[in-house]
């Protein structure tokens, strides 16, 4: 890992890509995979973000419907399904099951700690018809409020398990946000960001390209490739849960009247 600047201790202002981050203190913490570096957000001192430096290009996962009325995400460079999604009217309406990396790539001990597994990889979304907020269960952090930000507003915050305990003041929440994004053409484009204050600190984690009049496709994220697998989950869930809320009818139609 390179360095982006001195530590702390040397009172010497780092050097950050353009295109990655506005100037800021730098931390820098050990940790399983290499160096973690955290950036403070602009005006929130207490809230980090963790980022993994890398020159990856993003991770594209399309998001196809089954022909039994599910979704299969499926990695756009290797053709792997990562996600099997089951979307039902009965609670919880969203349920989504991690399919990759396969048992034998993360614990040899499968199956003998089934529930385990399960646990490490299912996430749900429970909608109500009288609510605009989504409950979320992710792995095994339970009752996730996917919060709308305002009655009129299109955008939803929710807490992040792994970002919150990532940082390194884990008694302070990180939020993240879906929110439309503009920067392209297409009507219905969405991406994730840090809920910071200022524009410059909001870089997006993940987009949400949208396929429009598709019946095969509700669309596709694009993944910033320094992402951790929890993090991906906690992505994918609450994009779809967000979808459903705001953006795809096909979707929020699955969720009210499919049957099981």
């Amino acid at each position: 890992m390179t360095m982006l600047g001195r530590s702390k201790s040397d009172r010497c202002q780092p050097t950050i890509p353009r295109d990655r981050f506005a100037l800021g203190t730098i931390y820098v913490k050990q940790g399983s995979e290499g160096g973690v570096t955290f950036w403070k957000l602009g005006a929130e001192p207490m809230v980090y973000l963790v980022y993994l430096i890398s020159n990856m290009a993003p991770q594209t996962i399309n998001i196809n419907y089954t022909p039994e009325g599910r979704l299969s995400l499926i990695d756009d460079t290797t053709g792997l399904p990562l996600y099997h999604v089951k979307v039902t009217r009965q609670s919880p309406q969203m349920e989504m099951i991690r399919l990759s990396p396969a048992p034998s790539q993360e614990d040899s001990s499968f199956p003998i700690d089934e529930e385990a597994y399960l646990t490490s990889r299912v996430s749900t979304a429970q909608f109500k018809m009288s609510s605009l907020n989504v409950k979320l269960r992710i792995r095994d952090h339970r009752d996730i409020e996917l919060k709308r930000k305002g009655i009129l507003s299109t955008s939803y915050l929710f807490a992040s398990p792994a970002l919150t305990a990532a940082a390194i003041d884990t008694t302070t929440q990180t939020t993240l946000c879906w929110e439309a994004d503009d920067t392209g053409n297409t009507l219905g484009d969405f991406r994730l960001v840090v809920d910071a204050t200022g524009e410059v600190d909001r870089r997006a984690l993940v987009r949400f390209r949208n396929r429009a009049f598709s019946n095969e496709r509700v669309g596709k994220f694009e993944l910033d490739s320094d992402l951790d697998q929890p993090l991906k989950d906690e992505a994918v869930i609450s994009g779809l849960a967000t979808l459903a809320m705001v953006q795809s009818m096909n979707l929020a139609g699955m969720v009210m009247f499919k049957g099981a």
